[in-house]
């Protein structure tokens, strides 16, 4: 969305517009749908400020990790009650919104405090290295739906296919970054043939 007019192109193929909370959306054709965070630099009230001025249909809020994720990441630690207030705050603006669970232990946690219209998100790959991915196995225990967080578009298919019934929404700035620097995706082909 921050590259006019890839966003009106997006819409007319059918796409959803998304964008982070700590970016600014200048088409005036489009709307934004989902509005994702910068949990390395989490801002709580710029994030709300983005959600009552886009009021998009889903939002998430920054990822649970643990206290020694959290030290190793050199992210301040925010307790789960904390992120469950976060939740309610979005909950004001969007239909849907995404908990982000960066341990099992914090993945069950969630999963009991879920209410109607949050999700859980899982995230595709590592989370720029700093903290490691729960298998998809570990969230086909519980009897949700969940939204697949961006990422390799060869993972998410792969994990579609894993979870399908769970799965109830996914978002990838893949396309629009990849586009920019000429690459494309395509399941027929293999990775590195994937450039124009």
């Amino acid at each position: 969305p921050l590259k006019v007019p890839m966003c009106c192109i997006a819409s007319a193929w059918g796409f959803k517009l998304g964008m982070r909370s700590d970016k600014t959306f200048s088409c005036l054709n489009d709307k934004i749908e989902f509005i994702d965070n910068d949990f390395m630099n989490y801002d709580h009230g710029k994030h709300m400020d983005a959600l009552e001025k886009y009021r998009p249909k889903c939002t998430s809020v920054v990822d649970y990790f643990s206290e020694q994720q959290a030290k190793e990441a050199g992210l301040p630690y925010r307790p789960l009650e904390e992120i469950l207030g976060y939740a309610e705050d979005a909950a004001k603006y969007c239909e849907r919104v995404i908990l982000i669970p960066k341990t099992k232990d914090g993945l069950k946690e969630m999963v009991n405090h879920l209410k109607p219209g949050w999700l859980i998100g899982r995230p595709n790959g590592e989370a720029f290295g700093k903290a490691d991915v729960l298998p998809i196995e570990d969230y086909l225990e519980y009897d949700i739906k969940f939204h697949l967080l961006g990422g390799n578009p060869s993972d998410q298919v792969k994990n579609i296919r894993a979870a399908r019934e769970h799965v109830v929404s996914m978002d990838s700035s893949f396309i629009s970054t990849h586009t920019i620097k000429k690459i494309y995706w395509s399941p027929h082909v293999r990775p590195e043939e994937n450039v124009i």
